[in-house]
């Protein structure tokens, strides 16, 4: 228990107090249905304002095939999606205040990041150690739609140094993190700005899954942004 009260405590930390975090991983994509494996090389970076307001960016730049790079960009309670092969940012304008809770809706993992969430909504456990790590499983949400996590964790700084994903369908993700900085001086200076556009970039709105579905029964012609999955 003291092990898993550690781990937990200090991912919601990351969320809840520190002053900067920033991380660099690769992410490896696989495929069940089209046997096809996409790789990433990722940066993520967590300012937090003195008046407690968070800003992050999380870059997925792709390395095995045609130049493709994803952005996410959060403004307190603002989250912007920009994209480079279309050249449109998407605002997500149905978080309701509450990003964590919109994010974790396709990626459930994050719940990790809520010290009250994480009881109710994840079961953790320990299934193996060595040396330098901890091995933990976590397992989020119920029968079809169970997402299965393994992370290995340094026993030093209980830093995530990799984590497996199975995701309900099949598919798989593989992340193994080069660097886990906290507290260490980042900046935004080289977070984009949604405010200013660049020529050939478009902004469009994205009001939300709920609002989707109520769209679409409505019939309306208007066409959706892109979905947030």
């Amino acid at each position: 228990r003291a092990e898993l009260s550690a781990f937990t405590e200090s991912l919601a930390k990351l969320r809840s107090e520190s002053r900067t975090v920033e991380i660099e991983f690769t992410l490896t994509r696989h495929d069940a249905v089209f046997r096809q494996t996409t790789e990433f090389d990722c940066r993520f970076v967590m300012v937090r304002a003195k008046d407690g307001t968070q800003n992050g960016m999380l870059r997925l730049r792709r390395t095995d095939g045609p130049p493709d790079t994803e952005t996410w960009l959060l403004r307190g309670t603002n989250l912007y999606e920009f994209n480079d092969r279309s050249r449109i940012i998407t605002v997500h304008t149905g978080t309701d205040g509450n990003v964590l809770a919109y994010a974790a809706g396709p990626w459930p993992g994050l719940w990790l990041l809520d010290r009250d969430q994480v009881a109710k909504r994840c079961e953790v456990r320990v299934f193996k150690r060595d040396a330098h790590y901890r091995y933990f499983e976590v397992t989020v949400g119920e029968n079809r739609n169970t997402w299965a996590y393994r992370l290995a964790v340094a026993r030093h700084d209980n830093s995530v140094r990799q984590v497996f994903c199975a995701r309900p369908n099949g598919d798989t993700e593989h992340l193994k993190v080069s660097k886990w900085a906290v507290d260490a001086g980042v900046t935004t200076d080289d977070f984009p700005d949604p405010d200013r556009l660049h020529d050939g970039w478009k902004l469009v709105e994205w009001p939300g899954r709920d609002k989707l579905w109520e769209r679409l029964a409505k019939k309306t012609p208007e066409p959706p942004a892109r979905p947030n999955q």
